[in-house]
């Protein structure tokens, strides 16, 4: 996945996790019951990319730890290995096969959108219109439609079952879908603050854009 649409996709889920409850239908009354009650989450996650026709073009699969506010980790296992890692204040991308660390500044790695983020105050209504999607194969539907207009997505839908978010695609303006199936869970684990603190291993080059020497 390219750096810019995960940027995207930590938007979304880190605006999700702040999203204020409103009166809606059975799609949101999910959304804002599912991100209501927890601090950590841990789950197993498989991705695909396709295109416009439907056919996959990429896929992987990995673990994502969350940990609200400001800190999460992506650990992609295959078909390569790579890891993205918040402590808070940086975010670090480790290629593994590049031996290639990339630091940036949180905000700056997240960029500037309508949802920042984990200060627990964004609004989801803020900077998306959320379209009820009604059900099916099994899962309620969701539609968040960016209000933001210079946002590389068109549209994110996220389908939840009775007790978790299960699916997330985010469709881009050229047409390609991400889908992300979550599995596995685990909610309000107890995390090693060193779970999230990343040094980079001996030997690889590290491109600092966060002002440190």
């Amino acid at each position: 996945m390219s750096i810019t649409l995960f940027r995207y996709m930590l938007v979304t889920l880190f605006s999700l996790l702040t999203a204020a409850a409103v009166q809606a239908g059975e799609g949101r009354t999910r959304l804002d019951r599912y991100f209501s009650d927890f601090v950590t989450l841990q789950a197993r996650f498989e991705q695909t990319l396709v295109d416009e026709n439907g056919k996959a073009l990429e896929r992987s699969q990995g673990t994502v730890y969350l940990w609200r506010p400001g800190r999460f980790r992506w650990d992609y296992e295959a078909p390569y290995e790579q890891s993205i890692v918040a402590d808070g204040k940086k975010v670090w991308i480790y290629d593994k096969d590049l031996a290639q660390v990339t630091v940036k500044p949180l905000e700056a790695a997240l960029g500037n959108t309508p949802a920042l983020l984990l200060d627990n105050r964004a609004d989801i209504d803020k900077g998306f219109t959320v379209v009820e999607g009604g059900e099916a194969g099994s899962l309620v539907w969701l539609a968040l439609k960016p209000k933001d207009q210079e946002t590389h997505y068109a549209t994110i839908r996220l389908g939840f079952d009775a007790s978790a978010l299960r699916v997330m695609e985010l469709r881009d303006n050229f047409g390609q879908t991400t889908r992300i199936r979550f599995s596995k869970e685990q909610r309000n684990a107890k995390f090693k603050h060193s779970l999230f603190e990343f040094t980079p291993p001996p030997g690889v080059d590290v491109l600092d854009a966060a002002g440190d020497s």
